[in-house]
């Protein structure tokens, strides 16, 4: 001790003189050997500090561990580490661990008032829970052991004392089941006023912890069934063609996609049942009224609008993407753009019926030949080409025409231009619709983030611009589409969402050209019904999701643009959860800790987070052992690239840097 405490040929460490410390400090006397000289000065080192030493150093962890292990924690551990972890027990915790047992600790885990120095450091155990949840699988049933009050006050829990305990959130959940189950008795009306109280009472707990932990289902649905319910209550049933695009490209759109992310999450038949009648009760109905306005006479015209020259001259690559419909088209933007790329979005509609035969030529009309050979269209199926003169075509004014099995050829360049250009067909999602129904839902999200890496692909070879393009848009329902007549006597031929009528017969169906060919009728089906029944998805008919679509224009960003002046200006380490603050322009950018700040690989944090708009963020080491060691704070661009960084001690300490 007095080696250690002398100013005088000594350390000169500050230690505490009481007795327990110097039983704690003789305790730890070997990991205290292995602790660096510089990082004890200036330090009150007392019996808290050699005990956690004894334990690894962590008391916050420690607690965690042995209320995820029990007994299996006091195992590993020697008496005297025990011993030691029992101390820091009831100096920082107020509670002793044989005399109290764990759900006392547990109760005093899920307090949430309190202002001394032992409910902070509670406060620091329950944090440090919810940034790795997952890895202590035992504590919510722990928590569930707690008796709960059984009055009105616990159920309202309106000073959120209760949103520690998982069995108010099943409560909750419970609530908003029975609750959503009633909207089916409801009329609209009622349903949405009673679905915007729903998400005021119930949105919160999306932020807890057990939303993290798949507990709390029905809310993150619910978030979905809001949005839905809001937005339909604007229609699309006035205003001429131009003012229906608009409305639903800026913000319209979102209630399929709405629905789509719904339907992405529903696992079970009930669940299906329930939200299936849900949207029968919102969605359908607007999405039919809107697609009857569309098909009254004189809002949809079908006369031929070729596209410019340029629609296909100011690109190196075309990526067609068969039934990416409008909003799935913004999400994959949003990826896009994500992923650092910049996109240009031009809408555009497409031809009647909506189908790949007569669509897809649509898109290379512009290099089609003005005489074309009428005889080269198969006007029973509504194919303008073959597929095999739709590839002659393309190849003729020099494109290479690739599909999914082909590799991605280098861009090869003469004078600054490709000597040729690239057409690749990747990513159907007409194919997944027809076999899937509903459940294409499920593989949205795994087809477009396959479609953004086609895209890296594509660059990677050379090729500097891109354009994203489909042929129609489709629609869905979990509940089947609704089934209209058409007379057997009247069609020559039926699809699901149109059909050809027989010569000279009469009918009250809407009439609309073919595309490629005005003196040619099809009859378009009333609304979103069908000819056929137990229809989930389809497309043919005239709808803004069949017939309106995206297309986008992907380049690279400016190196310039993308790479910011960054400057770090605050660090703070709490734990093993570090903070920090930054000037410059934050948006788009990321925070992590490496070891080696050139090797992504070598990332220590739980997750990479994002610069917040505050210009601040914060992340979580997973690994305790690795505390005291040195690491650097990068800040990463969209594409990876880092615009910041400074060296740091993990944990916290005076090699911190902020210049």
């Amino acid at each position: 001790m007095s080696y250690l405490v002398s100013d005088k040929g000594g350390l000169n460490l500050d230690i505490s003189q009481d007795t327990e410390t110097k039983k704690a400090l003789q305790n730890a006397l070997i990991p205290l050997l292995n602790e660096n000289v510089d990082d004890l000065k200036g330090k009150r080192l007392d019996k808290d500090y050699f005990n956690s030493l004894l334990t690894g150093g962590d008391p916050i962890r420690d607690m965690l561990n042995w209320l995820d292990q029990g007994d299996e924690f006091k195992a590993n551990l020697s008496q005297e580490q025990w011993q030691a972890f029992c101390a820091n027990c009831k100096s920082l915790f107020g509670l002793d661990p044989v005399k109290d047992g764990i759900l006392s600790a547990v109760k005093s885990l899920v307090e949430t008032e309190g202002s001394d120095a032992r409910h902070k450091n509670w406060q620091q155990v329950w944090e440090r829970y919810c940034d790795a949840p997952h890895k202590y699988i035992r504590i919510p049933d722990l928590i569930r052991k707690l008796q709960v009050p059984d009055d009105w006050l616990y159920l309202q829990n309106e000073d959120h004392a209760f949103d520690r305990y998982p069995q108010w959130n099943a409560e909750m959940e419970e609530t908003l089941h029975k609750a959503l189950l009633s909207l089916l008795k409801a009329n609209t009306k009622d349903a949405r006023a009673r679905i915007a109280e729903l998400e005021a009472a119930h949105a919160r707990r999306r932020g807890l912890i057990w939303a993290e932990l798949g507990e709390a289902k029905y809310t993150e649905l619910l978030q979905n069934v809001a949005l839905i319910a809001e937005l339909t209550a604007s229609g699309l049933e006035a205003g001429e063609l131009p003012e229906l695009e608009k409305r639903y490209s800026e913000h319209l759109w979102q209630v399929d996609s709405s629905v789509l992310k719904l339907l992405g999450r529903v696992d079970s038949g009930e669940d299906l049942k329930l939200f299936g009648g849900i949207l029968e009760l919102l969605y359908l109905p607007w999405l039919d009224a809107s697609a009857r306005y569309l098909q009254k006479k004189g809002v949809y015209t079908c006369e031929r609008r070729p596209n410019s020259t340029d629609y296909l001259d100011s690109v190196e690559a075309v990526l067609f993407v068969d039934g990416l419909r409008f909003d799935c088209a913004k999400l994959l933007s949003e990826l896009l753009i994500t992923e650092g790329f910049q996109i240009e979005e031009s809408v555009r509609w497409t031809g009647l019926p909506t189908i790949t035969a007569t669509c897809k030529p649509i898109l290379i009309e512009s290099i089609l030949s003005a005489g074309m050979d009428k005889h080269s269209k198969d006007e029973m199926n509504y194919a303008a080409l073959s597929s095999y003169e739709f590839k002659k075509v393309l190849e003729k004014n020099e494109w290479k025409v690739l599909t999914a099995k082909n590799i991605i050829p280098m861009a090869k360049r003469s004078n600054g231009k490709t000597q040729s250009k690239l057409w690749l067909e990747y990513g159907n999602l007409d194919d997944l619709g027809h076999s899937q129904g509903w459940r294409i839902a499920k593989h949205i999200n795994t087809t477009l983030a396959e479609i953004v890496a086609k895209v890296k692909d594509i660059f990677q070879a050379g090729w500097e611009k891109v354009l994203i393009l489909s042929d129609h848009g489709w629609l869905l329902s979990p509940i089947n589409l609704p089934k209209t007549d058409l007379p057997a006597c009247l069609s020559e031929s039926k699809w699901h969402r149109f059909a050809t009528l027989k010569e000279g017969a009469q009918t009250q169906e809407h009439l609309f050209p073919w595309y490629w060919d005005t003196t040619q009728q099809i009859a378009i089906a009333d609304g979103v019904s069908c000819y056929s029944a137990g229809v989930e998805f389809t497309h043919g008919g005239l709808s803004i999701q069949e017939c309106l679509l995206l297309n986008i224009k992907v380049s690279k960003a400016e190196s310039e643009q993308k790479r910011q002046t960054v400057k770090i200006t605050d660090i703070k380490w709490t734990n093993m959860r570090c903070s920090i603050a930054i000037e410059g322009e934050s948006e788009g950018l990321a925070f992590d800790i490496r070891s080696e700040p050139g090797n992504l690989l070598s990332s220590v944090v739980l997750n990479v987070n994002p610069i917040r708009s505050d210009h601040s963020a914060s992340v979580v080491v997973e690994e305790e052992t690795l505390q005291g060691d040195r690491a650097y704070i990068v800040i990463l661009d969209p594409d990876g690239n880092i615009v910041s960084q400074v060296p740091t001690i993990i944990g916290g300490g005076k090699d911190d840097s902020t210049g």
